[in-house]
């Protein structure tokens, strides 16, 4: 069988093109398993650009290695572009029919593709093949933290960013001035910046981020986009720095003829000469270059100028200079014995590494920059375009490799002579400026040299790299497709929550070389939650049996215990039978996926040497709220005995105490345990989405929550809704349920305000007349669905109500144009698509809360026991898309609503107050922010496919537990 190859999709531009070339290169010769290079060659979109592309293939054809190049059919390039970033992006995506057919012919197994960072719209095309997909960052990682955080910024600074008050945080870095953003991105209203945006949110989608930097050059940086710090609510990528990706030492030259730049420079004196040199675009009209000439002539330093001039007409490239047309008069005569100006390219790299050469004014070009510290060489920064104002504050502030040039935007950029003369003498003399960046320039090449050797910072990431792309290899065709246990909690939200979840997993693996099976060992509820759990785990279980690649393995029932106060203590009973069930399985085990109630399961998995995932089927709140507790957990008792007091959870506005969760027993030493076992595992698939909770994601990947420990890594992957089978209610149930339904029919849009309060919601005759008053007075149309008491002092579990027993006398007949009160089982999710449904009082189960904003249906929270108080508090105070209900106590008997504030808040729901009206609109904007999330490209659908990539690098084949 051929080597597997990995496929290159660089652009044209030769920054781009050789950088990807040789970090290539370096996986050919250096990763651990034998692969080959395909390249995709695009045809470039000029004419002299096209001869240099050319020029490079041929070379890279005559090394020897194992690189095949695949020229694409040329396409007809956009004409209507407003900049070259966009130019470029919209050629780029006009190949995808190209490079899709191009990978599917491939006669070599396809191990990666490895794109370009403008080549991001073709992720569709890899997502379309199942091909494993990674982008190469050719820029800096100061340059890729800005891109990530683009999108969130975007948001945030809503003026243009020249015109905001303060410096622009980009994490990582020190606060970035205005004035040294990319130049695509000075505009909002341009196509480029639209284009910067788009690349910047799609970097997520890809299996990972190679990087021509070394953690040694940008330490800060980088572990800001590890914890999440630049991609807010949005799972971080990972990110190998390989760099610094250059040809390590000069091209082999002619001794006997060597460059004449070189010769010149064998004659100066060590450290003496600053070369000025300004990449394949950079170009001088006269006046620049008379001012540079004045500037360096009163410099009194050595100097080796690479002046090009203008394009010529209908040109884009600049052209040999005409030193007659640019220099001043008797210029050359006057420096001829210090200074050299050559009129066309110069082999930089070259000149860089000579003993000669002190200090080097540069575009900041980041393939410049790392040759210059590769050499050791302090620069004093003049950036001209794309990305290099960035750099060139970055190498001055942060790197503190360059001394600091005023580079005038408004005026192209242009440099007065004075400028150039203070600043090649401050690098070239005995400025404490220069000296400090002439130190830092010689031990920033002794770390970029270190890097690259065997185990340095780079080879080690590169090495990681290679391992991550060739995991392929290591599937044996014969072996049964790996399984992942899901075990669920028997409790019906969450018990269909982790299977439809589950079921997500499955369809997002088809496809893969490793497609996974499911696995779903069901634990019996206990005796106290047997009858309708049972009924609702064996229905869900039916529903479920009908999809492809999902089994269903039942627990046997263990002896009933009286003295078990907490699920979990209930669940831990179960280890062993897990631990046989797990080892028993034919299939190899890619991973165990445990409820949060089951996490003293993850023993098991521990001991069975199983990667094991949390699943955590509520808010991101209160996954944050339970990973910080271990640190605060005698601090909050008594803060909780404070009258008034708040209680601080990363990421959210202080929370008021009576909005804490109920927990069952312990005070909170349950949730403490929690949060500590979390950070065993290798992820917490968590449902909601980064576009819900960004702030509190943001908090945990930061490690806000875990200060001290390392932030677990989160899969947002929400909202995740739960399908009700219908064999969960009894047939008169199910049939006369329709009767809502068909009520909601003969109601006006956005009319009716909806209540219901879970499978675990039931009112008494005291309360029940509060909310029967509350709504009679508001007017307002209603469909109440009421569920009596429990039955015995032994069920949890309400009845449906007796609407005789529980309403004042004659409600029902006053309100019959107005409302309808359903006593038994409810189409809940239907209801709530229902375009007559205008607001939702409910008690904040997170499923529930799920399925409104799916629906785009603005609440009145009325929290009844465990997270929910939380949950309420952040619908409210975060999110936006509730009005605020007065409930006293907590609990499900001694939550008490007033019918006066009843009858307030559905006014200001379903009203037209500002409160109401607010509400309704985020409501809305989370409806669509929810869909969008679930779709293809979407955040839950990129950190879908993040835990499933995770799960397939962390299972070995072979190693499934016997």
């Amino acid at each position: 069988m051929a080597a597997p190859t990995v496929v290159l999709l660089p652009v044209w531009g030769a920054g781009h093109l050789m950088s990807m070339l040789d970090a290539g290169k370096r996986l050919l010769t250096r990763g651990g398993r034998a692969l080959s290079l395909t390249v995709l060659v695009m045809r470039a979109p000029t004419e002299q650009l096209a001869a240099d592309l050319d020029a490079h293939i041929r070379r890279e054809e005559a090394s020897g290695l194992d690189v095949r190049f695949v020229r694409l059919p040329a396409v007809q390039p956009p004409t209507d572009f407003h900049g070259i970033e966009e130019f470029i992006s919209r050629l780029v995506q006009l190949h995808a029919p190209h490079v899709r057919a191009a990978i599917s012919s491939l006669a070599s197994p396809v191990a990666a593709v490895v794109m370009d960072f403008f080549c991001t719209a073709l992720l569709d095309v890899t997502r379309e093949l199942a091909v494993p997909a990674y982008v190469y960052f050719t820029a800096s990682a100061g340059m890729l933290a800005f891109f990530l955080r683009l999108p969130s910024l975007h948001e945030e600074v809503t003026v243009q960013f020249e015109e905001m008050e303060g410096a622009v945080d980009v994490p990582g870095l020190p606060p970035v001035p205005p004035s040294s953003l990319p130049v695509p991105v000075m505009d909002k209203n341009h196509p480029n910046y639209t284009w910067f945006m788009y690349h910047g949110r799609r970097f997520a989608e890809a299996d990972g981020i190679i990087v021509n930097t070394a953690a040694e050059l940008e330490q800060s940086v980088l572990a800001a986009i590890a914890d999440g710090r630049c991609t807010p609510g949005v799972r971080a990528p990972t990110v190998y720095p390989i760099g610094p990706v250059i040809s390590f030492s000069p091209p082999p030259t002619n001794t006997e003829h060597p460059h004449e730049c070189v010769r010149w420079l064998d004659t100066q004196p060590a450290a003496s000469v600053v070369l000025l040199c300004f990449g394949s675009q950079g170009f001088s009209a006269a006046p620049q270059a008379h001012e540079i000439a004045h500037g360096l002539e009163r410099s009194g330093h050595r100097f080796l100028w690479v002046l090009r001039g203008p394009p010529a007409p209908g040109e884009r490239h600049p052209s040999d200079a005409n030193l007659s047309e640019l220099l001043p008069d008797g210029f050359l005569e006057r420096t001829k014995g210090r200074g050299l100006v050559w009129p066309t390219k110069a082999p930089q790299k070259e000149i860089l590494a000579h003993a000669a050469v002190g200090g080097f004014v540069t575009h900041g070009g980041w393939n410049s920059v790392l040759e210059s510290l590769w050499f050791g060489v302090p620069m004093a920064p003049w950036p001209l375009y794309a990305e290099q104002h960035l750099n060139a504050f970055t190498l001055v502030a942060y790197v503190g490799v360059a001394v600091a040039m005023k580079v005038d935007r408004k005026r192209n950029n242009f440099v007065e002579a004075s400028e150039l003369e203070r600043a090649v003498k401050e690098l070239m003399g005995g400025g404490e400026e220069g000296r400090k960046a002439r130190e830092k320039a010689m031990e920033m090449r002794d770390a970029c040299r270190n890097a690259v050797e065997e185990g340095g910072s780079s080879y080690s990431s590169l090495r990681r790299l290679s391992e991550k792309i060739s995991w392929r290899e290591r599937l044996d065709a014969d072996m049964p497709s790996p399984t992942i246990v899901l075990l669920p909690m028997w409790a019906t939200g969450h018990f269909s929550s982790m299977l439809e979840a589950g079921k997500r997993l499955l369809f997002c693996s088809a496809g893969r070389t490793a497609a996974y099976s499911l696995t779903v060992l069901v634990t019996p509820p206990p005796m106290a939650a047997s009858s309708e759990a049972s009924s609702s785990q064996q229905a869900h279980c039916e529903m479920m049996a009908t999809v492809d690649g999902i089994v269903f393995h039942h627990l046997p029932a263990i002896e009933h215990r009286t003295d078990l106060a907490h699920p979990s203590e209930y669940i831990r009973l179960y280890a062993p039978q897990v631990k046989e069930a797990i080892a028993g399985l034919a299939a190899p085990v890619a991973a165990v996926v445990v409820d949060f109630f089951g996490t003293p399961l993850l023993d098991v998995a521990h001991d069975l040497a199983v990667p094991a995932y949390v699943y955590f089927a509520s808010t991101g709140a209160m996954l944050a709220l339970m990973l910080r507790l271990p640190g605060i957990q005698e601090e909050l008792a008594s803060r909780l005995r404070e009258e008034g007091g708040v209680v601080d959870v990363p990421g959210m506005p202080p929370v008021p105490v009576a909005s804490m969760p109920s927990p069952d027993v312990n005070d909170y030493t349950w949730f403490a345990y929690y949060g500590r076992r979390f950070l065993e595992t290798r992820g917490i698939i968590a449902n909601t989405a980064a576009e819900l909770e960004p702030g509190v994601l943001a908090s945990i990947a930061g490690g806000r929550c875990t200060p001290g420990g390392r932030a677990p890594t989160v899969y947002p992957i929400g909202p995740v809704l739960s399908p009700k089978p219908r064999v969960v209610v009894d047939a008169r149930s199910s049939s006369s349920a329709q009767e809502c339904i068909r009520w909601l029919d003969a109601q006006p849009p956005a009319s009716v305000v909806f209540l219901c309060f879970g499978s675990m919601g039931w009112m008494n005759a005291e309360q029940a007349r509060e909310v029967a008053a509350g709504l009679e007075r508001s007017g307002h149309r209603f469909l109440w669905v009421l569920r009596g008491p429990p039955a015995g002092s032994g069920s949890g579990h309400p009845t449906d109500a007796n609407l005789g027993d529980l309403l004042p006398d004659g409600f029902l007949e006053r309100t019959k144009a107005q409302g309808v009160v359903w006593p038994g089982w409810a189409p809940q999710l239907e209801i709530l698509a229902h375009a007559a449904v205008g607001g939702f009082v409910t008690h904040c189960g997170w499923n529930s809360v799920l399925e409104s904003l799916w629906h785009g249906v603005p609440m009145a929270p009325w929290p009844l026991y465990a997270e929910q108080p939380l949950n309420a508090f952040e619908l409210v105070a975060c999110m936006g898309v509730a009005v605020d209900l007065r409930v006293v106590g907590t609990g499900r008997a001694s939550s008490v609503v007033e019918a006066a504030e009843l009858e307030r808040a559905v006014r200001s729901l379903m009203g037209g107050s500002e409160e109401g009206r607010k509400a309704k609109e985020k409501a809305r904007k989370m409806k669509a922010a929810c869909r969008k999330a679930a779709e293809k490209g979407g955040s839950a659908y990129a950190a879908l496919q993040a835990v499933v990539q995770d799960m397939l690098e962390s299972h070995v084949p072979g190693t499934a537990p016997k």
